[in-house]
């Protein structure tokens, strides 16, 4: 996906416009749920998901903190967004193979989608075939496999349920799941939070493929 926004502006402080990396000209205020119209809830869900697939393709690292509470409104309706600290950087390898991953799966390519599994270290030799089908099978679930991901509903009550069958599934098969996912999951636990409140469905292969 495209970078919605300077890592490293954010890093300084900078507080930018949703979009681009300019100065706030107006009073900021935080987001009150019950004043958004829906053009703007639905402004602030692709920004707030386009956020966490432009960091992916960084090598300054990722935000664990994509709550609702970082975004700003304008005077005049416009979205801010103030980087929380802190920042963590991933493993350059773990990071490559993640995107590859997520591009296997919104391009719906599942024997590369497997094969990704497999680099990243989660389909071990040892473990059995129903075991590595289980494991495909806990990760497509967490991707989201109903649909074409054309009109999609965040669930937090979902994503944890999901996450645990993949820490089990992985447990049972002998896989090491990489440090690195528990930052990456901590960053999706927030973001699910952001979208669950705003309560839209929307086109997320298409903020992907952006």
């Amino acid at each position: 996906g495209r970078a919605v926004v300077s890592l490293r502006t954010l890093l300084a402080g900078a507080v930018v416009r949703i979009g681009e990396d300019v100065a706030p000209s107006s009073a900021l205020r935080p987001v009150d749920l019950a004043e958004l119209s829906e053009e703007q809830r639905r402004r602030l869900w692709d920004a707030a998901l386009a956020i966490y697939f432009s960091q992916l393709a960084s090598a300054d690292g990722v935000f664990i903190d994509l709550r609702l509470e970082g975004f700003r409104l304008g005077s005049d309706g416009a979205l801010f967004w103030r980087a929380p600290a802190p920042i963590w950087p991933l493993e350059a390898t773990f990071r490559a193979r993640l995107v590859i991953l997520y591009r296997a799966f919104y391009s719906g390519r599942d024997a590369d989608f497997r094969t990704g599994l497999g680099e990243l270290g989660l389909l071990p030799a040892r473990a059995t075939p129903e075991q590595t089908d289980e494991i495909h099978r806990a990760f497509l679930d967490h991707f989201g496999t109903a649909g074409d991901q054309r009109a999609v509903r965040f669930s937090l009550a979902r994503f944890n349920a999901s996450f645990e069958r993949i820490l089990e599934a992985a447990s049972q098969a002998g896989a090491k799941v990489p440090g690195e996912f528990a930052v990456v999951g901590l960053g999706l636990l927030t973001l699910y939070q952001t979208l669950e409140r705003l309560g839209c469905d929307h086109d997320v292969r298409a903020i992907f493929e952006a």
